[in-house]
């Protein structure tokens, strides 16, 4: 008996988890990692998702329930990885807080290398003694960030969304955490604490902004339960990267199903 083969397109749902923050692709312009959880408990990933270009009812944020078509891609042979119509996607409903930790607690994992062994490369995790350090990038490394994306939009269609140049966040977040299989370093890549710290600097200044950047992701959150959403680099996929930072409820809640 042959053995049944995967779907190679659909419709889909997914409970968003990761939105990163967004890197110049040659062929998308820019893109954003995105990737989520569906009803069943799997990961999916999907790409391309040019955020920036959606139209505005088709933006979505970290709990948000999406709807889409998806085809399996030929570039990309991680398990958890859709080619997505990005004109499809729609934003059908959103998880509540009282429904977040019973669904998310029974696919927490304490071990990266056991993950990449059976072959998956999104996963989260429950880090332990965990630091957070806020280093400020050199101008050298943002005007180079700057030429990327400025090279990666220029090589639009005519037809394309025209998109604001996209400003790099002058400083990076990183956690050092425990896990069963050692010690970890990991830059945070999620889009959410960099917009949090331009808000801030608009309101507060440069100076105020990282206060409020430290004592809200370096104190606050390490007093309170968090867990990451990882996942592998493209092209290194033994390299984990922290997608997510998510902060659970201070109360374990009913399961979401």
């Amino acid at each position: 008996m042959s053995k049944t083969q995967p779907e190679q397109s659909g419709h889909g749902q997914i409970v968003v988890l990761v939105k990163a923050a967004p890197h110049p692709s040659h062929q998308y312009r820019e893109t954003v990692c995105t990737a989520g959880i569906t009803y069943d408990r799997e990961w999916v990933r999907l790409f391309p998702i040019a955020f920036r270009s959606l139209e505005e009812v088709q933006k979505f944020n970290r709990w948000d329930v999406i709807e889409y078509r998806w085809r399996q891609p030929r570039d990309d042979n991680r398990v958890e990885s859709r080619r997505a119509d990005q004109g499809s996607l729609v934003v059908v409903g959103n998880v509540s807080p009282n429904q977040r930790y019973g669904f998310l607690e029974p696919l927490i994992v304490d071990n990266l290398k056991t993950e990449h062994a059976a072959g998956r490369s999104l996963a989260l995790v429950k880090p332990r003694n965990l630091t957070f350090q806020i280093t400020k990038r050199s101008l050298a490394e943002l005007d180079a960030v700057r030429t990327e994306f400025k090279r990666a939009r220029d090589q639009g269609s005519l037809f394309d969304r025209e998109l604001r140049p996209y400003e790099p966040c002058p400083y990076s977040f990183h956690y050092s955490y425990d896990l069963a299989d050692g010690h970890h370093e990991g830059t945070c890549q999620d889009w959410e604490i960099e917009g949090t710290f331009f808000r801030w600097r608009h309101q507060y200044g440069e100076e105020g902004a990282i206060a409020r950047m430290q004592q809200r992701w370096g104190t606050e959150f390490l007093e309170k339960e968090i867990i990451f959403a990882m996942g592998t680099h493209s092209r290194w996929r033994d390299r984990w990267l922290i997608n997510g930072v998510i902060q659970m409820p201070s109360e374990k809640q009913p399961t979401l199903l």
